[in-house]
């Protein structure tokens, strides 16, 4: 798979105008202060002739061929992927890296289990119907209690009244490596996600075991937000689907939100949340405030 730096060099330079103008939407910015203008004539009068000689020095080594000032947009950018990598890795969710990217390759999924002969023709068995989140959440259906007693680290819940208890709880791994995914079905007052049957997926996972081991990739369209769950440092994501990479030796496994709709991203002492939800952010904010 090429890199982003490779689809860069690819790119026409109207590609290359589109792309730069859909990552200024995409990205979130805290607002200007009111005398932003007055700030930039200030320092631009007190920087005087040193910045008109710098400016003209950049003239001089760039302006004359098209090639070169093609190449300086190039590098710009590829500074601010690596500025915003580093960015995103210190902003304090440790098992998560936040990449914007183009397009994602379509996930290929192994089957999850052996497959199953299918009955005779003189069969009358009927077919099981399959626990709600069964093709939402990874993992083997069980119960809260074995799901604390599988993973090393404590279990939270969340409290909020709007959720309640979850439906199903999904177990996958364990120890360090157990995720644990809650599924809440039907709740009223909170919108379904669009084509599910369900409210919201919260999972959790311990983040501190490896600090690459998941990558969230962002497409263009997508807004990504700071935010503080009750004290703790978190994203809040809106837009276009996204997609989980889980990095493990020798292999990189996709695994995208499977539930359309918004995700909170926060971590506290050790551990890393994800709440997928048609949720606005406050609603998402005040569940994510309420694990215990």
């Amino acid at each position: 798979m090429s890199g982003p730096l490779e689809s860069l060099r690819a790119m026409t330079d109207d590609q290359l105008a589109a792309a730069l103008q859909d990552l200024g939407r995409s990205v979130w910015f805290p607002p200007a202060p009111a005398d932003l203008t007055d700030r930039v004539v200030a320092r631009l009068a007190e920087a005087g002739s040193r910045r008109r000689s710098v400016v003209e020095r950049w003239r001089e080594a760039f302006g004359p061929t098209r090639a070169l000032r093609r190449s300086l947009v190039l590098a710009i950018v590829a500074l601010l992927i690596v500025v915003g990598l580093a960015a995103a890795v210190a902003f304090g969710l440790p098992g998560i890296r936040l990449i914007f990217v183009g397009a994602t390759p379509t996930p290929t999924l192994a089957p999850s289990g052996p497959v199953t002969a299918s009955p005779s023709a003189g069969s009358a068995a009927s077919p099981t119907a399959p626990p709600l989140g069964a093709d939402l959440a990874p993992g083997s259906p069980t119960t809260l209690d074995a799901a604390r007693a599988a993973a090393d680290y404590p279990v939270r819940v969340a409290t909020d009244p709007a959720l309640g208890a979850p439906d199903v709880v999904y177990l996958d791994g364990s120890g360090s490596l157990a995720r644990v995914t809650f599924v809440y079905g039907t709740r009223p007052g909170l919108p379904l996600a669009t084509g599910a049957t369900a409210t919201a997926l919260l999972t959790e996972f311990r983040g501190a075991v490896n600090p690459d081991a998941f990558g969230k990739i962002i497409r263009p369209g997508t807004t990504v937000e700071p935010v503080s769950v009750d004290g703790a440092s978190g994203y809040w994501i809106v837009g276009e689907p996204h997609d989980l990479l889980y990095r493990v030796p020798g292999a990189d496994l996709w695994d995208p939100v499977r539930l359309a709709g918004n995700v909170l991203i926060w971590e506290r002492d050790g551990l890393t949340f994800r709440l997928e939800t048609s949720a606005d952010k406050a609603t998402a904010l005040r569940i994510a405030a309420s694990m215990r």
